[in-house]
Parts: structure tokens; sequence; C-alpha cells
């Protein structure tokens, strides 16, 4: 395993907020995989009769009732890095406008 070799952050809230940061820009990217996944399997047939310019509003929801066991388990996943996220917001009280 490669040693991982990161700058060292000496102000503990500011990193708290990059921290929480890094988190939401991982969920985004589950989500995008979740989409993707979908769009390649258990929803395949709707992305055929959209073609490549159609578009469609699908709700979290929607993935959610899907059967794909591994869309599942990233669902899964963006719910504890949800939560994570709300508890460290919470308990640091952090304000909406520190993670802009």
């Amino acid at each position: 395993m490669a040693a991982l070799s990161i700058p060292v952050e000496k102000d503990y809230p500011e990193n708290l907020v990059k921290t929480i940061k890094l988190l939401h820009s991982v969920h985004n990217e589950l989500l995008g995989q979740v989409v993707n996944l979908a769009l390649s399997g258990d929803l395949e047939v709707l992305q055929e009769e959209l073609g490549a310019d159609g578009g469609v509003k699908l709700k979290y929801a929607d993935f959610i009732a899907l059967p794909d066991p591994n869309i599942q388990h990233m669902i899964e996943l963006i719910e504890v890095l949800k939560n994570k996220m709300r508890v460290l917001v919470k308990a640091n009280q952090i304000e909406t406008a520190d993670l802009q």
C-alpha cells in the first residue's frame, strides 16, 4: 500500500470545514455514479428512449427504489455520508455560509 502524503493543517476549525467540504464532494461523486449505474442498468431503457440530447427529471427517491444491489450499496454509502456530515456540522456549530 502506498503512503499518503498530505500537508498537515494547523488550524483545526478550518481543517474541519475543509473535511466537510471534501465529504460533500465525495457525496456528489457517489450520487453521480448511482445515476450512471442506473442509466446503464435498471434504467437503460429510459436512456435509450431519450436519445443523446433528451432529458428526464429523476428524483433521489427514484434511485432508492431500484432493485440493483450495487446501486443499493451506493445509496447506503450516500446515506451514511449525509448523516455523518449533518452530525459534524451540528456538533461543531458550523454555519452553512462556511461551507460555501
